[in-house]
C-alpha cells in the first residue's frame, strides 16, 4: 500500500442502522478506484454505532476511538425525523466531535428540521 490520499489517516463511514449495505458499496467503490486509478489508497472503515439505554433511562453511544480520532468521518443517515432518530443523530455528531474527528460530513436524503 502506498501513501494515502487522505493525509489524516483514513476515511470512516459511520453508519446509522439500515444503511450498512449502502456503506459497504461507497466503501468498495472508494477502494476499488484508489486501487485502479493511483499508487496509492485510501483506507475506508466502515464503523455502525451501538445505540441504547442505561438502567436510569440515559441514552448512551459506543463507537470506538480508533475508528474516529484523526480520521475524517462520514455519517451516512436518513429519516424518518423520528425524536428517536435526531436524537441519535444528535448524540452522535457530539460523540464524533469530542472524540477527536479531524473533519465530520453529514449526508443525509431527509432532514425534517429544514422544512422550518
Amino acid at each position: 500500500m502506498g501513501i494515502p490520499h487522505n493525509r489524516n489517516g483514513g476515511l470512516t463511514l459511520v453508519v446509522m442502522p439500515g444503511f450498512e449495505p449502502q456503506a459497504r458499496r461507497v466503501a468498495e467503490t472508494i477502494l476499488s478506484y484508489s486501487r485502479g486509478k493511483t499508487k496509492s489508497e485510501t483506507p475506508v472503515d466502515v464503523v455502525i454505532p451501538e445505540f441504547g439505554f442505561r438502567a436510569s433511562g440515559e441514552p448512551f453511544l459506543r463507537l470506538g476511538k480508533r475508528h474516529v480520532g484523526g480520521h475524517d468521518i462520514v455519517v451516512l443517515a436518513s429519516g424518518p425525523g423520528t425524536w428517536e432518530m435526531l436524537g441519535q443523530l444528535n448524540l452522535l455528531l457530539r460523540y464524533i466531535a469530542a472524540r477527536g474527528a479531524t473533519r465530520v460530513a453529514l449526508v443525509t436524503g431527509y432532514f425534517p428540521l429544514c422544512r422550518s
